[in-house]
């Protein structure tokens, strides 16, 4: 959901129907996939490993800009988090435990959402952390694109006992901290990625016949967005979080009030807001990053090139 902040911001403050655009949330990546296919949206947000997949398979979409990346945040205030691995189990607390864990029951304790930058990010993490094994003897993978990882969030906070350690988006992750502060189990934050460096943009992706045939279109969509941005940064944190509060529960508990959901007390002050960056040109060595990884695991058979992936036409080449 972070990576979509600003489009919802904009979309609930009438930002873009002002000029006759119109922003759909989607609980699934298999809707959205379906909506694109059926010409029912014209673009969607998700990560580079799914655009690069969707290109592979001759899926008619381009890559036009980023949509959202960690940037640093002028106020030196401590940014925002855009993965984090949460765990449940006194005996997983920091990620060296993660295959000790394997190692003693036989099973999986870590669950990542399949063929995607997480799992990218997860791949060079446990690397870094000096783990040699297989990686996939280390993970439970789990489908249903980005919609899916609310449902994990949701079952590590009720503490689902099959669920040990799990990797979540930011403002995943918080829910389930939130949640399980309020029925007072502990939680263990094994990693936050901290540094910005560490983690690639999320994308806009747009059927091609989008940017051969209504490009006048494309260009206001991108004047918007932009406007969006300016909105999401310009806006108090408390006008921010209630509306995403009140767009999330829109979209997932249309029949719930904030005030039923049952978040402790002062949840809104351990909530990070991001500086949200203008859309930029995905970079060259962007792509190629997730494209390598992608063939090393086999998720990608041929070779995608920069210029079959990402139209230039906006934004230009990077």
């Amino acid at each position: 959901m972070q990576d979509s902040v600003p489009l919802l911001f904009g979309a609930d403050k009438g930002i873009f129907s002002k000029d006759d655009l119109s922003i759909i949330a989607f609980d699934r990546i298999e809707e959205s996939d379906a909506a694109l296919l059926a010409k029912q949206v014209d673009g969607r947000v998700t990560d580079i490993t799914t655009a690069l997949l969707l290109v592979a398979a001759d899926f008619p979409i381009v890559v036009v800009s980023t949509a959202f990346e960690l940037v640093p945040n002028p106020s030196g205030t401590p940014q925002a988090r855009n993965m984090i691995i949460l765990s449940k189990d006194n005996s997983v607390q920091k990620l060296e435990d993660i295959p000790k864990y394997r190692e003693r029951t036989g099973k999986p304790p870590l669950r990542v959402l399949e063929r995607s930058d997480i799992m990218y990010h997860t791949d060079q993490l446990l690397r870094a952390s000096g783990y040699k094994g297989n990686l996939d003897d280390l993970y439970e993978t789990i489908g249903g694109g980005f919609g899916a990882l609310q449902q994990q969030a949701e079952q590590l906070g009720i503490g689902l006992e099959a669920l040990k350690a799990v990797n979540l988006p930011g403002v995943h992750a918080d829910l389930a901290r939130f949640t399980r502060t309020a029925n007072k189990v502990p939680v263990y934050t094994l990693t936050e990625f901290e540094s910005e460096k560490k983690l690639m943009p999320t994308v806009m992706i747009f059927r091609k016949e989008i940017v051969d045939r209504r490009l006048d279109d494309l260009k206001r969509f991108y004047a918007k967005f932009a406007d969006s941005v300016d909105a999401a940064n310009k806006s108090s944190r408390t006008d921010l979080i209630n509306t995403l509060l009140k767009v999330a529960l829109k979209q997932y508990f249309e029949t719930l009030k904030p005030s039923e959901l049952g978040l402790p007390a002062g949840w809104e002050n351990a909530v990070r807001i991001p500086v949200f960056p203008k859309p930029r040109a995905l970079k060259a060595e962007e792509l190629n990053t997730i494209h390598d990884w992608a063939t090393g695991r086999r998720y990608l058979q041929t070779r995608v090139s920069y210029d079959q992936a990402v139209y230039p036409g906006i934004f230009g080449k990077a």
